[in-house]
């Protein structure tokens, strides 16, 4: 009977240790979602503000180019919005979908088109993207 409750009472310990090395990884994880999400978010906040340099940070970093804020638009959008060509030119760079549309059917290409980026190279006459002086 002893050692039966002494092997209990050992396998109690091994599964609270699995249980906190469980949670300590998975705590882990957590952590990374938030600060990725945070990472969007401060890219959404950069564009809007116009802080090129903090945009240029964010993407070297591996943030998504193509992020939505809560009204669906995407850094692009944002920029377009803004008429902030080098930014906009960062974000394509980037690999930002210039078809995305926010929730209410904005479309990327027409705020890229309509802010005259044909004439940087930036979007071919198709309406293809292409990156650099053309």
């Amino acid at each position: 009977m002893v050692p039966t409750m002494l092997l209990s009472i050992f396998r109690g310990k091994r599964l609270g240790f699995l249980v906190a090395v469980a949670s300590i990884v998975i705590s882990f994880f957590v952590l990374a979602a938030c600060v990725h999400k945070i990472r969007e978010i401060k890219l959404i906040e950069a564009v809007q503000a116009g802080n090129t340099p903090l945009v240029k940070t964010l993407l070297s970093k591996g943030v998504s180019a193509d992020t939505r804020d809560d009204m669906g638009r995407t850094p692009l959008i944002l920029a377009a919005q803004r008429r902030d060509h080098e930014i906009m030119y960062l974000l394509l760079k980037a690999g930002a979908d210039i078809n995305s549309r926010d929730r209410g059917g904005l479309h990327g290409l027409e705020l890229c088109s309509t802010e005259r980026l044909h004439g940087y190279g930036w979007v071919s006459g198709d309406g293809r993207r292409t990156v650099g002086k053309g």
